[in-house]
């Protein structure tokens, strides 16, 4: 009987312990899969001073809370307005052909066969020349930056009474933590965007463009998606799984909402003119077509900063997955 109650004992004694290093095993697998990995480097930067216009590639930029900055320049917050409305690409492809620089104290837009247009880096709000601007929805309070540049832009583009917005430091900016999705989205409270669609900072890969490249008849360049942070060395379309991101030692962002592509990406950036074939587009919607997004196809993510720092080309670039 003893000899019974000793086996039972023993087996009940077997199975707790096994129970227990299971639980360990499975406790430690998924704090494992919670650690951050090495999935790539930065490979490109590029700013956009004045929304829609040229890229502006960059070695290196600072990481604020409202886009990359660089030489007091930061990532669209210039704006072209008609009407109180936003004007970008998809009405006005020829506003990619804008190159921007900067100098001590001004940017300077040059476009083909026109003098270059000089506007300063930073132009305070008065009560003459703040007007209202119609921001994906909100009524934002934006700097005109005068008649000389709205004379300028309205020729370059053959179209009357454009004007030049600008958004100084002073001014409130757009609250992004309680943006209305029909789709999941990751805002949080303190996120805040100047003129992007979604948050100030859009990060792709340039393994997911060779996977769309692979199917195209002639192959499209990064810039057709207008990103900010380009990673190399990720799987094709990985950064799907992402919920944070780390760059260098400082800088973190967090995963906001995935990229819905449109017709923008069919815009050639060197020429201004759209792709008669709808391509990439066309191809996109044939396999990056997911729900709940709809039928635009995603490329690339949308993410908030969280850490900021500064950015440079060859970083190193970790991911903590979903």
């Amino acid at each position: 009987m003893g000899t019974l109650n000793d086996t039972g004992l023993h087996i009940f004694g077997y199975f707790l312990v096994s129970s227990s290093v299971k639980y360990i095993i499975l406790r430690w697998l998924s704090k494992r899969k919670r650690d951050y990995e090495l999935v790539g480097r930065v490979q490109k930067i590029y700013s956009y001073p004045i929304k829609s216009c040229m890229a502006m590639p960059l070695k290196s930029a600072d990481c604020t809370k409202h886009g990359l900055k660089d030489e007091g320049v930061t990532d669209r917050h210039w704006i072209c307005l008609h009407n109180g409305e936003i004007l970008t690409l998809k009405a006005e492809p020829r506003l990619c052909l804008m190159n921007i620089t900067i100098d001590k104290d001004d940017i300077i837009i040059s476009v083909p066969n026109r003098e270059n247009l000089r506007l300063p880096k930073l132009l305070p709000p008065t009560k003459e020349n703040i007007i209202q601007a119609n921001i994906y929805g909100e009524l934002r309070d934006v700097v005109d930056c005068g008649e000389s540049a709205s004379k300028w832009i309205s020729e370059f583009l053959d179209r009357s009474d454009i004007r030049i917005g600008f958004s100084p430091p002073d001014l409130p900016k757009r609250d992004m933590s309680q943006i209305s999705r029909s789709w999941p989205y990751n805002g949080e409270e303190g996120d805040a965007a100047v003129f992007t669609y979604s948050t100030p900072y859009l990060l792709v890969s340039s393994s997911s463009l060779h996977e769309v490249n692979n199917g195209l008849d002639k192959p499209v360049p990064i810039l057709r998606f207008r990103p900010n942070i380009v990673i190399d060395g990720t799987i094709p379309f990985d950064e799907d799984e992402w919920q944070y991101v780390k760059i260098g030692n400082d800088i973190q962002f967090r995963i906001v909402e995935p990229c819905r592509r449109c017709i923008i990406t069919t815009i050639d950036p060197a020429t201004g003119i759209k792709e008669k074939g709808f391509q990439p587009l066309k191809h996109l919607r044939s396999f990056r077509c997911i729900a709940p997004y709809g039928t635009s196809p995603l490329f690339g993510v949308y993410v908030a900063l969280e850490k900021p720092g500064l950015i440079q080309i060859g970083q190193p670039v970790c991911a903590l997955r979903k």
